[in-house]
């Protein structure tokens, strides 16, 4: 019992996301790069589909977009690690992706824009 009232507290200390220093206002001005091919509102597609509600989606769901097969076929969940490795590069990540975008560098903008897109939903 003393174990599990120690595992219970030491849990609630943790951070709920392992982007617990990201700022998604600055996520939000970083999205800026991404707005030529990307929008945050439902059903607005551009080059690139929509990104409302991307975290937590499978990857080649935005229903009437027209997907690379690497993306059609890639059969994974844009969670937060999924998200990060991608966005650090994501023709590595996918190789075959339609996406134009070389990836961002730094990790903490990779994270602030993460926290701007847990937003969207």
């Amino acid at each position: 019992m003393k174990m599990l009232s120690t595992l219970i507290a030491l849990m609630t200390l943790m951070p709920l996301s392992a982007f617990a220093d990201a700022n998604a206002a600055e996520g939000e001005r970083g999205f800026r790069r991404c707005t030529s091919c990307h929008s945050v509102e439902l059903g607005q597609r551009r080059s690139g589909p929509s990104l409302f509600g991307i975290v937590g989606a499978q990857s080649g769901a935005v229903e009437g977009f027209r997907y690379s097969n690497a993306n059609l076929n890639a059969c994974i969940i844009w969670n937060e690690t999924n998200l990060m490795t991608f966005l650090s590069n994501p023709r590595r990540f996918m190789p075959g992706t339609r996406m134009n975008s070389p990836g961002l560098r730094s990790t903490q903008d990779i994270e602030d824009l993460i926290a701007y897109l847990s937003q969207q939903n």
